[in-house]
């Protein structure tokens, strides 16, 4: 209520563009000490190809690969990872009864890219080098935004697949990356896709394998379903649509032979 009121006694609304954020957060927030770049730079020769091809995202227009110095510039994110929080924080806004004064702001990202660093959720600053900010961890400092439907989906997830003999706590990652990847228009949210954004390491690889079988497993539990843009997490309409489709299914021998013989009859008749 308060907000109109404290914009009208400003006459100039400043707001900042995409391409002035990136280096806004990266110079103000993720700088680096000059001193100590070389390790990064060293770090990127090594492993920069694998971590290239691995982080790469399919069916989609957005720019994936980076060179050394975008890659110093923008660690411990993927340099493509500002454009894909900036662009989720703006679609959670287009959320019906969404705040209007969260998330399509810009500045939101220099702030969640400094609590990425401090907030005892994520506290990257305090991760080896090497590590990297994967999109479930953006999830962590974004989660009072989110529906209070998929929060509680996330933490049925979790709390059900966390012990998982394969593939322990991986299955509450995918669901806080697909539930991310709901809010971006023009990237699929297929098992490679949701795999790439799931990389925590230079040295890691995409754990594409486990990702499938994962979202096998909660398809089969009503927590996730496939679509054309690819795995979404299924809403309270989706889910009761499913029980009631699968009590179609289960009709008996003597009903189905009793509606064949109606229908048999209709037909003769």
């Amino acid at each position: 209520i308060d907000l109109p009121k404290l914009q009208d006694r400003f006459k100039y609304q400043i707001d900042l563009s995409p391409a002035d954020i990136r280096e806004v957060a990266t110079k103000r927030v993720l700088s680096k000490r000059e001193e100590n770049e070389h390790v990064l730079r060293d770090r990127f020769q090594k492993m920069g190809p694998m971590l290239l091809q691995n982080c790469k995202l399919e069916r989609t227009a957005r720019r994936t690969d980076f060179n050394e110095d975008e890659f110093v510039q923008f660690y411990p994110y993927l340099p493509h990872f500002i454009d894909l929080s900036i662009d989720i924080m703006t679609g959670i806004r287009l959320q019906p009864n969404a705040p209007k004064h969260l998330g399509g702001s810009n500045r939101t990202i220099i702030k969640q890219s400094h609590e990425m660093l401090v907030s005892d959720r994520t506290h990257m600053a305090e991760e080896p080098v090497g590590t990297l900010v994967s999109l479930d961890m953006i999830y962590e400092l974004v989660e009072g935004n989110i529906p209070s439907e998929k929060q509680k989906d996330i933490l049925d997830i979790r709390q059900r697949f966390e012990k998982d003999k394969d593939y322990p706590g991986l299955a509450a990652r995918v669901a806080k990356a697909v539930c991310l990847l709901e809010f971006v228009r023009d990237l699929p949210r297929t098992s490679k896709n949701i795999a790439a954004v799931l990389i925590d390491k230079m040295d890691g690889q995409a754990p594409i394998a486990a990702v499938e079988a994962l979202l096998l497993r909660l398809k089969e539990a009503q927590f996730v379903r496939e679509t054309d843009d690819g795995w979404k997490l299924q809403t309270a309409q989706e889910k009761n649509w499913e029980q009631e489709k699968r009590g179609y299914a289960s009709v008996k021998r003597s009903e189905r032979n009793e509606i064949l013989r109606r229908a048999v009859t209709e037909i003769f008749s």
